[in-house]
C-alpha cells in the first residue's frame, strides 16, 4: 500500500506540472521516438539528475508525504490530489479539514512539506530542462529504458517488507 500511495504522489505531482507548463496553452504534439544517441543522453541525463541533492530531496519528501497520508480513504486521497499543490491557501484548507486523517502533526509541518515538495519538483524540472524535453518525445519503452536504473524490483520491495 505504501508503494501505491508514493506512486500516486509521484504522478500527482508530475500531472500539476505540467498542467502549469501549459497552463494557458496546449503543448504541440510531437513525434515519439528518440534516436539511439537521444535515448543514451536521457538515461544519461535521468542518471546525473538522480543523484542531485535537490531529487534525492524531492524523494525523500515524496515518501514522508505519503507515509503521513497513509491514513486517507481512496475519496479523500483523490481529493488530496485534486488539491493545486502551488496554491499554499488551498492546501492549508485541505489539510486543515483532513489534519486528523493523516500522520502529520500540525497544518504548517504538512503545508511546508507538500509545498516544499511541489516547488522541488519544478525546480528539479528547470535543472533539468534537456531531459524532460527528451523524455516528453520519448516512446513508452524508451520511457522505461531512460528510468530503468532507478526502478525497483518486487526483490526490493518485498526485501524493505522483511526489514519491518
Amino acid at each position: 500500500m505504501r508503494y501505491y500511495l508514493l506512486f500516486i504522489l509521484v504522478f500527482s505531482f508530475i500531472n500539476l506540472s505540467a498542467q502549469s507548463v501549459t497552463y494557458d496553452s496546449i503543448l504541440p504534439p510531437v513525434k515519439k521516438n528518440l534516436s539511439k544517441e537521444e535515448l543514451r543522453t536521457a538515461i544519461d541525463g535521468y542518471l546525473q539528475m538522480t543523484k542531485s541533492e535537490t531529487y534525492r530531496q524531492f524523494k525523500k519528501n515524496l515518501k514522508d508525504i505519503s507515509l503521513s497520508l497513509i491514513r486517507l480513504n481512496e475519496n479523500e486521497f483523490n481529493e488530496y490530489n485534486n488539491v493545486p499543490k502551488a496554491d499554499r491557501d488551498k492546501v492549508e484548507k485541505w489539510l486543515s479539514k483532513n489534519i486528523k486523517k493523516t500522520k502529520f502533526n500540525s497544518v504548517k509541518q504538512a503545508a511546508d512539506l507538500i509545498c516544499g515538495t511541489f516547488k522541488l519538483m519544478v525546480k528539479m524540472r528547470q535543472e533539468n530542462k534537456k531531459l524532460y524535453q527528451l523524455m516528453r518525445r520519448a516512446t513508452r519503452q524508451q520511457i522505461g529504458d531512460i528510468i530503468a536504473p532507478e526502478r525497483r524490483t518486487v526483490y526490493d520491495i518485498m526485501d524493505d517488507s522483511l526489514e519491518n
